[in-house]
């Protein structure tokens, strides 16, 4: 081996103890500054280093045992690369020779018992991430913060009555974490944070019960009676057991109209109902018909509620009526 060899590998290696060690460019402990990296960051890191480390080190042997007298360089074959969500399938060809290596996958899997491709691991955690579904919890979502607000709905100028801002950010922790403390945010001194980081970002549940308890510090506090939200929200629930008494579930426009359309939809009409040569002319038909219906169950609410100033019980019994305009318009 030549003095300019020996003098590269001193210069990134070093022995402490019996233990070889590596030095990154800047002459640091490469293996230090990797430990230090936080949990996921390095399992992360780790497993693709891993993975790519196999590839070659396949590849390598599986070229030379195939073509020994090649004397050509392996690279990246991107024409062959697949992605599949965040996971990619990759493999090596040499230029020289067209030696192509195998397939590798460069993530993990995950086992199922049915048939058909395995998930990636990563995909996976990411379909579990609590931001996008309420699939188990994932400490490292991508949400950190939350902002919640509750508005009144009894004058024309719709006042914030309640905010609630959540926070699992906090500097002091990961500082902390840093030099190998173990501490749990929020929970030690100085934290900046006021939730956990494995708390689903979107429970709205918690948020809003945290708003009745800002509103019930109040000297003379409102009790709410009614709550206003969407179709799926479990802020009613929550608001109720910070409260202590049921708080009855309104629906908002868009989403109750929305429910409607999608129930007309799902509704089981006789073949002959709708027109069409084939099954798929039939359904688009039907899809045409439930957004029709549902803008013409619209228009008459909301023209009915500007006719009677917003008097709800007289609302209700004149839309009683109203129920035969739709189909009257329909069949004529």
């Amino acid at each position: 081996m030549g003095k300019r060899k020996l003098r590269w590998l001193s210069h990134f290696q070093y022995k402490k103890g019996n233990k070889l060690h590596n030095k990154d460019c800047k002459g640091h402990d490469s293996d230090v500054q990797a430990n230090k990296r936080p949990p996921v960051e390095r399992l992360t890191c780790d497993t693709f280093q891993e993975m790519t480390a196999e590839l070659w080190s396949t590849a390598f042997k599986d070229h030379l045992d195939k073509i020994p007298t090649c004397t050509g360089s392996l690279d990246w074959d991107y024409s062959r690369e697949q992605k599949r969500g965040l996971a990619w399938i990759t493999s090596l060809r040499c230029c020289t020779c067209g030696y192509k290596s195998p397939p590798h996958k460069l993530y993990q899997e995950i086992s199922s018992p049915g048939p058909g491709r395995k998930a990636a691991r990563i995909n996976v955690a990411l379909y579990n991430n609590s931001m996008f579904s309420a699939v188990g919890k994932n400490p490292f979502q991508a949400g950190t913060q939350v902002t919640y607000t509750l508005c009144e709905n009894v004058t024309k100028k719709k006042r914030v009555i309640s905010v609630f801002c959540g926070n699992k950010l906090c500097k002091v922790g990961e500082l902390m974490r840093s030099r190998g403390e173990s501490v749990t945010c929020p929970g030690h001194d100085n934290c900046t944070a006021n939730i956990p980081a494995d708390e689903n970002i979107g429970n709205e549940k918690r948020w809003a019960g945290q708003c009745l308890d800002e509103i019930q510090q109040d000297s003379s506090p409102l009790i709410l009676s009614q709550l206003t939200t969407d179709g799926d929200s479990t802020a009613t629930l929550g608001a109720s057991t910070q409260q202590g008494q049921n708080i009855e579930n309104l629906k908002d426009l868009h989403h109750f109209f929305e429910s409607q359309r999608k129930q007309t939809c799902k509704a089981p009409f006789s073949d002959k109902m709708f027109p069409g040569g084939t099954k798929t002319a039939r359904e688009s038909v039907k899809k045409r018909f439930a957004q029709d219906l549902k803008i013409r169950c619209r228009t008459e609410y909301e023209n009915a509620y500007q006719h009677f100033g917003g008097d709800i019980p007289k609302l209700i019994r004149a839309m009683s009526y109203s129920g035969l305009t739709p189909v009257i318009v329909f069949t004529i």
